[in-house]
């Protein structure tokens, strides 16, 4: 998780580069990345008013400062969901730095890459994109909330992915690490994790499916290793060679860990770098300790039971979640990922023919979208007679559009600075994607009011949820209010105290601080006060 401290990752990372004497091409960043550009952009983000800072994007975003190499990033759970918004297909945040998008895939060199942005959450999973900027409170929590809409579209690629980037955990691959290390740092993840509650369905879904050689997220502050064998590889096969976690090579580094290089006999690990949570008495050859009776990655063959797995796709798949960016964390890590083309971001072509086949089931219109609901953009994706015939149109596009400028897929370096009020979405990039891909439907752009078909009922269900939740609490400290009161009565009478009955005071009300029931794991800010009358009979507090 970024948190906006992109001084401190840069500075870090460089300090590794001049250290280990290598050259860092490519940074990740899987959410909680705060691309915050003003003031403004503090009313779209879901974060407790103690924690929000202007972090250092801005100096990026205004050209103050200049990414010292190549920056991807994905969603998470506190961003300025407003800017995600305007490049809902992706785009440059700031120049050198790329968000990904809601949903997406594409190539740095040879390396193909995907990410889903958000957290999962049910009760949004199946709806639509009823949200209209300016967000309010329920709706800039429900923003970043994963949509049904967005795996599929992953979940219908077909070619072998490198790396997929993901905010929270897929759901089970906590049984594929250390869990007993794991437990050790955030105890109240075991009862989750042993009740098969802990991350994302979705995201278990997505992993079965796509069998990703490396899979990276982020949000639970921990880092964590595994690996994740599929149904049809036996333990034994699993390679020593992990690539994350296990190998000297590739250890995690926090700043404040880096000291002077020292080498005695041979290089060695920068001093103060932790052990990556492995104890050598319960790890296995693969540097992880493995339970017999580990709950397995689901299968997502009900989701797309005509289809199955690619056979180029990885048998083993590796994951990794770091840390917080905090003094002594493992936030970041180094890998050494083989490529023999050099780290120029392109689009990925079966990424956009996917764009192109399922803009028409966008899901904007209508509040919610049910399990079946895509069933016929499963269908036509897998026609592959129309598939191919999108892609011919794709290859003769990027010929011709605008002299050539997509000729070889690079993603040109137009960024543009887009500091619209809030209630504004038309980024100009987006804008260009949408031509480029001839689509004449604009979505991220705010409807206009008459076409809010959705808000409303959502709107709806949130505020009947905010108001059931602060009546039933307020009756409850009423009703613990009169036991009490009557407690004294009882305890004055069995002293059988003689004195006069004081004069009537008037009793005060009681403050009642509520956090609207809308509010995520991470907490809200903004709490509203509620008074309650404490008075029994008639009331005499006005």
């Amino acid at each position: 998780c970024c948190h906006g401290e992109l001084d401190k990752i840069y500075a870090t990372m460089q300090e590794v580069e001049r250290q280990r004497g290598l050259k860092v091409d490519l940074l990740l960043c899987c959410g909680d990345f705060e691309a915050i550009r003003n003031d403004d952009d503090f009313n779209c983000v879901n974060v407790p008013a103690k924690w929000a800072h202007m972090g250092d994007f801005q100096a990026y975003y205004t050209g103050e400062k200049v990414a010292p190499c190549l920056t991807i990033f994905i969603g998470g759970n506190h961003e300025a969901s407003n800017h995600c918004w305007e490049l809902y297909y992706g785009g440059w945040a700031a120049p050198n730095i790329y968000f990904m998008g809601f949903s997406g895939c594409i190539r740095v060199g040879n390396l193909r890459i995907s990410g889903l942005s958000g957290i999962y959450d049910r009760r949004d999973y199946h709806l639509a994109y009823y949200e209209r900027m300016p967000f309010y409170k329920g709706s800039r929590i429900s923003i970043y909330h994963t949509r049904h809409y967005e795996v599929v579209k992953l979940a219908m690629m077909k070619e072998p992915v490198t790396i997929m980037m993901s905010h929270d955990w897929p759901r089970g691959v906590a049984h594929h690490g250390d869990k007993r290390y794991l437990y050790q740092k955030k105890p109240d993840f075991e009862k989750e994790i042993e009740a098969d509650e802990f991350g994302s369905p979705a995201n278990r879904q997505l992993l079965s499916w796509m069998r990703p050689v490396y899979w990276f997220s982020a949000h639970h502050h921990v880092k964590f290793a595994a690996l994740v064998p599929h149904a049809e590889l036996p333990l034994e096969e699993v390679p020593v060679d992990l690539g994350i976690g296990a190998q000297k090579a590739n250890r995690s580094w926090s700043l404040d860990q880096l000291g002077p290089e020292k080498k005695e006999g041979g290089e060695e690990s920068p001093p103060g770098l932790p052990n990556d949570g492995i104890d050598p008495s319960t790890t296995t050859a693969t540097g992880f300790k493995h339970d017999a009776d580990s709950t397995p990655v689901s299968s997502v063959s009900h989701m797309f039971p005509e289809r199955h797995g690619s056979d180029a796709a990885a048998r083993v798949t590796r994951f990794l979640a770091l840390d917080k960016c905090l003094p002594h964390r493992g936030y970041l890590q180094v890998l050494n990922v083989e490529s023999d083309e050099p780290p120029v971001l392109r689009y990925d072509m079966e990424w956009l023919v996917i764009l192109k086949m399922a803009q028409k089931y966008f899901p904007v219109s209508d509040l919610a979208t049910g399990a079946g609901s895509f069933a016929q953009l499963k269908a036509d994706l897998d026609d592959q007679d129309a598939v191919q015939t999108v892609r011919r149109w794709l290859e003769q596009r990027c010929k011709e559009y605008k002299g050539g400028l997509y000729a070889d897929l690079r993603i040109p370096p137009n960024f543009q600075r887009s500091e619209t009020a809030c209630d504004l979405t038309d980024n100009p990039q987006t804008r260009d994607f949408l031509d480029f891909l001839d689509i004449k439907e604009n979505h991220i752009v705010n409807p206009k009011a008459g076409q809010r078909t959705a808000q409303g009922p959502q709107l709806k269900r949130h505020l009947t949820a905010e108001i059931g939740s602060i009546e039933d609490r307020c009756s409850a400290v009423k009703r613990q209010i009169q036991e009490m009161q009557a407690e004294q009565v009882e305890d004055r009478s069995a002293a059988n105290t003689e004195l006069a009955p004081a004069p009537a005071a008037k009793p005060e009300p009681v403050a009642v601080s509520e956090a609207p029931s809308g509010a995520d794991d991470d907490g809200g800010d903004d709490d509203m006060a509620f008074f309650v009358c404490t008075c029994v009979g008639k009331c005499t507090c006005g």
